[in-house]
């Protein structure tokens, strides 16, 4: 799928805002039917967070293993192990070291061809998960912040329905550039095939359905899908756990920090641009 395909595919589902008709167990419904339709064997980009979680929960019938990077003492690799132990789950750690986080870095920086920080940091967290799998499909859980409401430009925009809405149709069809085809770049260059459940169209439609007063709401973002995956069994501490986006739970931005400053640079991008 390219970019032109993807915003094809978003414009086919839209309708206005005023005819929506929110319907928890539609969403409930298409997310399962979303998670059985991935291959029986995969490994699952897991980083002990809410989207991995619940897939990894609905996928108890497939041959699935997770697989989590960080540096040490990351919050990622504290979840996950923790996750896989409350859901004995088939888990696979690799606690990074700053060497090994540079080499990766060189070969990410090529790949995506950009010295963007979040595009290179978030893509080095799904480099070096993916290339711990052993499996030639892999599963993220990419498009969940999008259609749930969870990332925090949806909490500046929650002021009115409407621009939460409108921000998060915008967000969808930005989701190509700024996700999809990064990931897709990286999967393709390790020969993996990448599967994204929360971007089938029939879930993204039905979650689109629901009121943005419904996913931003006391105090948490993506509210009604913590709420239903509490009710399809996962632990309380687990679904609302509020978690902090990859290249921090795994504390890779603070590697690229690093190792920016070790050879001289005042800014990331810099550094970045200097790998390319």
């Amino acid at each position: 799928m390219n970019n032109g395909a993807w915003i094809k595919l978003i414009s086919s589902i839209e309708f206005p805002f005023s005819k929506l008709k929110p319907n928890k167990n539609k969403v409930k419904k298409e997310l399962i039917n979303s998670i059985e339709k991935l291959p029986p064997i995969f490994g699952l980009l897991f980083s002990g967070g809410l989207d991995s979680n619940i897939i990894a929960l609905l996928s108890k019938s497939k041959d699935v293993t997770c697989y989590c990077v960080g540096l040490e003492g990351s919050q990622d690799i504290e979840w996950a192990e923790k996750s896989a132990k409350l859901l004995n789950l088939k888990l696979k750690i690799k606690i990074l070291t700053l060497k090994q986080v540079k080499n990766a870095l060189k070969k990410v920086v090529k790949i995506l061809k950009t010295d963007d920080v979040t595009k290179v940091s978030v893509g080095l967290t799904v480099y070096l998960a993916m290339k711990i799998a052993k499996e030639k499909n892999i599963v993220t859980g990419l498009g969940a912040e999008e259609i749930f409401a969870g990332y925090h430009r949806h909490k500046k925009a929650n002021t009115s329905e409407k621009e939460l809405f409108k921000e998060s149709w915008a967000g969808l069809k930005r989701c190509y550039k700024n996700d999809i085809e990064r990931d897709t770049k990286i999967a393709k260059t390790l020969k993996k095939q990448i599967f994204t459940p929360f971007l089938d169209k029939r879930l993204i439609e039905a979650a689109m359905h629901i009121k943005p007063r419904d996913k931003i709401k006391k105090g948490y973002k993506k509210y009604i899908l913590r709420e239903i995956s509490e009710e399809l069994g996962l632990p309380k501490e687990i679904a609302f756990r509020k978690r902090k986006a990859a290249q921090y739970g795994s504390n890779i931005l603070k590697a690229i920090e690093k190792l920016a400053k070790k050879e001289g640079f005042k800014y990331k991008k810099d550094y970045l641009n200097s790998l390319r």
